[in-house]
Order: structure tokens, then sequence, then C-alpha cells
């Protein structure tokens, strides 16, 4: 108001600085809340021009002319909070429902439009994300692959995670804890085995049978042993810090009684987190799933123990902490059980 009533304008009196004055603060306020794009941009830009208009009509000799242009901050701030946040508004406007569809829709789309389309292209990326490479045989698991039109070719992460703890040890290590448990008493562990390019489920019953079934045929296998876990609920709970390899094999039937604490004691350093494209969803304080990883992740949810059976009361829990690859169909996230696909739900499944 010192500026309006001592201030001698240039071209015009003090009621058009106060015209400027009204323009640049309607003009501003409204750009901030716009929820149009173009609307913020239009206004901003006729609030920077009052404001340079109203500059102008200023004597030269009125002190802070120039720094008044720093105001034009105001308009133009929520042009680049609108570009930075734009994905996370978005969210925060959608249903949870659909803003978890979208993201994840793209995410996996981005998954399958990354995939390799030759052996070269997938060989290398195995290398880049595994850091050693494939296996033998990748060229014919490539092919039976493409063979059957799979959209998946590059990912291997779960069984990644699943075999990571065993590769401290030597083969003959682990070869001689699993003869070790499957010649201990209530180990509950099958053997199932592939030589000379031949099944053998002699000892692994209508699991075996059905791997199988699913395999089809032995030709393109080396010759391998594993132990099968004959029980629905996982078995190895393995500690946190190195362990002996060659400890006498026990398991402990801990079954019909809460096991949280045990359960919960593997809990690492390292929790999940959610992915930073989903930290603007707004979920209205219900429960959604953000993240299947975080979700899963024991270590982050100590409400689960009240929450499902297999904490409070399993029928059967019989669980060892001695180096024993075995193989489950499931598991919690503390547990080091290799898993494969479930064999339980198909006379006939497809691997």
């Amino acid at each position: 108001m010192l500026i309006l009533t001592e201030a001698k304008a240039k071209h015009s009196g003090p009621w058009e600085l106060a015209t400027e004055t009204v323009t640049f603060s309607a003009s501003s306020w409204a750009s901030i809340l716009s929820n149009s794009a173009f609307i913020t941009i239009s206004l901003a830009i006729a609030a920077v021009c009052s404001l340079s208009h109203f500059c102008y009509l200023l004597p030269g000799s009125t002190k802070g002319r120039f720094l008044l242009l720093s105001f034009a901050l105001v308009p133009v701030v929520p042009i680049f909070t609108r570009a930075r946040f734009s994905a996370g508004q978005q969210m925060a406007t959608d249903h949870p429902v659909e803003a978890l569809r979208k993201f994840y829709s793209a995410k996996f789309d981005a998954i399958l439009a990354g995939q390799s389309t030759t052996l070269e292209a997938a060989n290398a990326e195995y290398e880049r994300r595994y850091h050693r490479k494939p296996p033998n045989g990748f060229d014919k698991w490539f092919e039976y692959a493409r063979n059957r039109q799979s959209p998946i070719i590059d990912e291997f992460d779960n069984i990644n995670a699943s075999l990571e703890p065993w590769w401290r040890y030597s083969g003959a290590e682990l070869c001689s804890n699993l003869d070790a448990a499957w010649h201990t008493d209530g180990s509950h562990l099958s053997s199932f085995r592939i030589a000379d390019s031949e099944f053998d489920t002699d000892s692994s019953g209508w699991v075996g049978e059905q791997i199988v079934s699913a395999l089809g045929s032995a030709a393109d296998f080396p010759n391998v042993q594993i132990a099968i876990n004959e029980l629905d609920e996982p078995r190895l709970l393995l500690p946190n810090t190195e362990l002996d390899p060659t400890p006498s094999i026990a398991f402990y039937d801990v079954s019909r009684r809460p096991n949280w604490d045990l359960v919960a004691s593997r809990c690492d350093s390292r929790p999940s987190k959610v992915p930073n494209d989903l930290e603007h969803l707004n979920t209205f304080g219900l429960p959604f799933v953000r993240s299947p990883f975080v979700e899963k992740d024991l270590c982050l949810h100590a409400e689960y123990r009240k929450m499902h059976g297999f904490f409070e009361f399993p029928s059967t829990f019989i669980y060892t902490n001695s180096v024993v690859p075995i193989f489950s169909q499931a598991k919690p996230s503390t547990f080091a059980d290799i898993l494969y696909p479930s064999v339980s739900f198909s006379p006939a499944p497809q691997l």
C-alpha cells in the first residue's frame, strides 16, 4: 500500500496499480487451486504478465522494484509441482483397486515387452541378472519354452532366491546331509531321483508320479536326487548365522502349538519396501495390498501371529535347522525351503 500511495506511476495512476495487484493475486491463487494443467499454465501466464506490468508502472526510483518479480514464483511453482507428482495425484484420486490395476498392469506389460526373443539374448540377460552363466541344458529349456509360446523367458528371481542360501556349500556336503536326513526317523522326506535319463519314483509315491507326469521325459535331465517334503507345512528354518555344513541331522516336532516366536526369530535386517511408485496411493485407511513382497514378509507384520492357523495350531509342523535342501510347495517368508510348483490341485499339472 505504501507503494500504491507514494509512488507516481509513469503512465497511469495508483488505481491501475491496484487493478494489477488484484489481477495478480486472483490469477496466482486460481492457478494453485486449479485441477487442470491447461488452466494452471494459462493463469500462471496471466499472473506473470500482470506482475510485470505492475513493475513497469512503478517509477524507476522505487526501491525493491525488481525484487517484486520474485513473486512470479507463486503461480509458476504449481506447474512444476503438477509435473512432479502427476502420477501420485492420479493415484490419490483413483479408487485404490483401479490405481493398483493400472500400476501392476503397466509393470507386467513392461516385463513382457522386455523378454528375450533369442537364445543369445536370453543367455546374456541371465548372466546380467544372476552374475553366472546359465545352467547346462539352458538351450533345451529355451527351445521348450519358445515352442510352447511362453510369454516369460527371463524371469528366474523366485528360483534364484530359493537356491541362493545353498551356493555356499559344496555338492558333497549337501549329498551327505541329504543321505543322513533320509535315514533319520520322523523326517517325512521322500527321495525323487533321475538317473541315466530314467525317473526313479520308488520312494516318492504319488508326488513323484505327478512330477513325472508334469516333466514328461527325463532324456534331457542330468543325474539328480532331491528331497521332497511329504507334509503340507514347510520344514526348514535356517538360523541367520553361518552354519556348520556337517552337524548331526535332527528334526523337531512342534505340531499343535503356537510357533510365531520360533518362525519370526529368523527375521533378518533387510525388510521389503513398498515400491516408490505407490507411496502416494490413497487407500482410505483400508488394508489394500500395495506390494505382494511387503505383505508376504512376516518380519513386517507381527499381526499375522493371530491371523493364520499355521502360526496358532498347525496339524503338523516338523522342522529342521540343519543344512538339508528340502523341496516344498509353499512356505512363509522366513523359511529356507526350495519352492517348486504344487502338484496337489491338478491331476496333470504343467510346469
